[in-house]
């Protein structure tokens, strides 16, 4: 059964590009549906840090919340009331405003319902009219396909972009083929709609077979055809498929039994973060009110460090992105306490204010005092809003100090991912901020102070709409990479980039440590030069070949973008290409927090994602895709850091292999990755074919210190520490030393 935490049905009103309701929407401002009633939380179990969330989340319907309040609804439906009370003539756009409203709130019956009252007052000569009819009814059908087979308790191979498979219900994916038909009839050149009728064939369980053959989106455009492992979506077995708004995800061992257990939060200001227990069987354990987290509610992302270096894995929970002042919810720190639960320290670790609202934060020990400290990349925006973000300096004592101006990187944008890595190998993590404007990369001056570097390297791109960067070495040449996503596209952008067209749109950044102190932009030349829109997305290794690779969770608040999550391969660190179709992977719901992790210590990364999006229609359940393994080997390495922090962050390991005769090295850096979703902390390295690793070195920031091992066996997990020269396999015997 699909834990179920608010409305699960969708709905969309699509507009195609040139399709504008604005001409229609002059006299009727966009507007909402039925909401059920709000659900209550029993505020005397609420912890009293959080008890102001909860006592907003109990007045929900009512609030000023910017996508969950019911007053556009309300508005909409009393404008088309007192138009009709005046005897005015009734527009269609006031109908479909209702309409549109409606499927926010998850009632697809009436928005249909509305959307055919608006066709009858369209004029038979109203073409543009009669487009946007189209649209709106097979939107909403599209949502109610979504509804019927993938949000309810159905197959989870329903959610996703795939082959030709009937599903239990097709009525809707039918009808909206009917609509999509007709509207192509009408402009047989309209990319949106092209785009969309692949969908709904998707939806239906026909696509590719019965998509008219001028009018298909090939598979092979979306990686049919390439090597990849075949995924397959076991959240639901496995206990971990919660319905959910968009939030955050991490994959680690938060009680140190050797299992990577989960870690998910929402959106949804009611509701909570579920912690799951790693059972060791292949299923997982909600133990949320267990860990002592009830009331622990809302929150965008999160991301885990061991702040306190206790050996135990904390988490900081991140609030109010995309909300303005009204997102002024305060960040909560989780310690974990060792014993299966957690307690809220923020106020005592001076991390509660001020409260400014944010989805981006990274730790690293950026002054190398063992330590680790904290960034948290808040959103500023001209004068309507503006909160500079922060630099929590850790004191070694549980609290912090925000050094964000001494320090120099208070950014004073709107920031959207923050990443941590050490791009000039001089012995100090650098800060990369991307924002909603030109992008930062602070370069660590290693006396506490940094300079913003991105102009004079030429990598503060994409700098109209960037999300997740991250470092990564993805040509094992050493030297730290740069990954910057775009992030603004129209459907018909997107569209066009599959069928081959130039359609603009922003794209994605890859920067090539160019190990001379700068950077090289390589984007077009690997082959990620394509609009997406990735909401959280993170890297790994699918197929332990010992490059990293892409996973994007898409999606969009503008309704109409219905657009499949999406995976590169890296080949042989020159070129990516997609293979969404291959790995099965392309789900269709809107797609948020990415975390790799090897859940069941078979040595294949398996991936869990946080999906859903912003509004009630946007409830989705969340994804555990297990990796179905492959012929190459693999080494997961755990270390332990002394005088480095005791997480290992910022850590770097090489290993040295001979792979199907050619001797190569293979580079990590122990952190979470992309900044929206936490992949787990230990190193989970593919080898390809080697049979042994002829040397792994470990190099310890703080001290200095580097480790050397020799001949160490493939295909098992290990555990280093920092300054004791031998290797214990995991469950304790020691297998090899120096």
């Amino acid at each position: 059964m699909i834990r179920r935490t608010g409305w699960a049905s969708l709905f969309v009103v699509a507009l195609a590009a040139g399709v504008a309701l604005g001409w229609w929407l002059q006299r009727a401002e966009p507007t909402y549906g039925n909401l059920p009633e709000p659900r209550l939380i029993d505020l005397a179990s609420v912890a009293g840090p959080l008890r102001d969330l909860a006592e907003s989340c109990n007045a929900l319907p009512a609030s000023d919340h910017p996508t969950l309040s019911s007053r556009p609804l309300e508005d909409a439906i009393d404008r088309l009331a007192r138009a009709r009370d005046d005897g005015e003539d009734l527009p269609p756009g006031l109908f479909l405003a209702v309409a549109q409203e409606m499927g926010k709130a998850g009632d697809l019956d009436g928005a249909l319902e509305y959307i055919d009252r608006a066709a009858e007052v369209i004029l038979p000569e109203d073409e543009r009219g009669t487009v946007v009819i189209h649209y709106a009814r097979a939107s909403a059908h599209l949502r109610a396909a979504s509804r019927d087979n993938c949000t309810s308790d159905g197959d989870p191979g329903a959610c996703l972009l795939k082959g030709a498979e009937r599903y239990a219900e097709t009525m809707h994916a039918q009808q909206a083929i009917n609509s999509i038909e007709a509207l192509l009839a009408i402009r047989p050149d309209d990319l949106p709609a092209r785009w969309l009728l692949n969908i709904a064939h998707a939806r239906r369980g026909t696509y590719p077979d019965e998509v008219p053959s001028e009018l298909l989106i090939p598979p092979e455009a979306f990686g049919g055809e390439e090597d990849a492992p075949l995924f397959v979506d076991v959240a639901r077995d496995r206990g971990v498929a919660a319905v959910n708004l968009l939030g955050g995800s991490i994959i680690d061992d938060f009680d140190n039994d050797g299992l990577l257990d989960i870690f998910t939060t929402t959106y949804d200001p009611c509701g909570n973060v579920i912690a799951y227990h790693n059972n060791g069987d292949g299923t997982f354990t909600d133990r949320t009110i267990e860990a002592g987290l009830s009331g622990q509610l809302g929150g965008f992302n999160a991301v885990q460090a061991d702040y306190d270096n206790d050996g135990f894995l904390d988490v900081l929970i991140l609030r109010g992105a995309w909300q303005g002042p009204y997102g002024r919810r305060r960040n909560t720190l989780l310690r974990n306490n060792g014993d299966g639960t957690f307690v809220d320290v923020t106020k005592d670790a001076n991390l509660d204010y001020p409260a400014y609202p944010t989805q981006a934060a990274a730790w690293a020990d950026y002054d190398n005092d063992g330590d680790l400290d904290l960034y948290v990349g808040n959103e500023a925006a001209s004068q309507d809003f503006h909160y500079p973000s922060q630099l929590f300096r850790n004191n070694g004592d549980g609290t912090f100090s925000n050094v964000n101006r001494v320090a120099g990187v208070m950014n004073d944008r709107m920031a959207k991912g923050v990443a941590w890595g050490d791009y000039d190998n001089d012995g100090d993590p650098d800060l990369y901020v991307s924002n909603i404007g030109p992008n930062r990369l602070y370069r660590n001056n290693g006396d506490g102070t940094f300079t913003d570097v991105a102009p004079d390297l030429g990598v503060d791109e994409p700098s109209d709409r960037s999300f997740v960067p991250w470092f990564w070495d993805f040509d094992n040449d050493g030297w730290l990479d740069l990954y910057v996503a775009g992030y603004s596209a129209t459907l018909a952008q997107i569209a066009a980039a599959y069928v081959g067209r130039a359609g603009g749109g922003v794209r994605p950044k890859l920067y090539r440590n160019d190990q001379a102190g700068g950077f090289e932009d390589v984007t077009g030349a690997v082959g990620l030069a394509e609009p997406q829109l990735p909401m959280g997305a993170n890297f790994g290794d699918i197929d332990n070949d010992g490059w990293l690779d892409i996973y994007l969770a898409t999606g969009s608040p503008p309704l109409e973008m219905i657009l499949p999550n999406v995976m590169y391969r890296n080949v042989g660190g020159t070129a990516f290409v997609e293979v969404t179709l291959a790995a099965g992977v392309g789900h269709l719901e809107k797609g948020h927090g990415v975390a790799f992790g090897d859940i069941d210590n078979d040595g294949d990364q398996d991936i869990y994602v946080q999906m859903g999006g912003f509004s009630p229609i946007d409830y989705a359940p969340n994804a555990l895709f297990l990796n179905p393994g492959n012929a190459n080997h693999w080494v997961t390495i755990r270390l332990v850091g002394q005088t480095t922090n005791r997480a290992a962050i910022g850590v770097r390991v090489r290993l040295t292999v001979n792979d199907g005769g050619s001797r190569r090295r293979i580079y990590g850096t122990v952190s979470s990755g992309g900044s929206f979703g936490a992949s787990s902390l230990q190193l989970e390295m593919g080898v390809g074919q080697a049979t042994v690793v002829e040397e792994l070195e470990v190099w310890w920031p703080t001290s200095g210190t580097r480790q050397v091992f020799r001949d160490v066996a493939v295909d098992q997990i290990i555990r280093i520490e920092e300054g004791i020269d031998a290797i214990v396999q995991f469950g304790g015997r020691t297998v090899n030393s120096r």
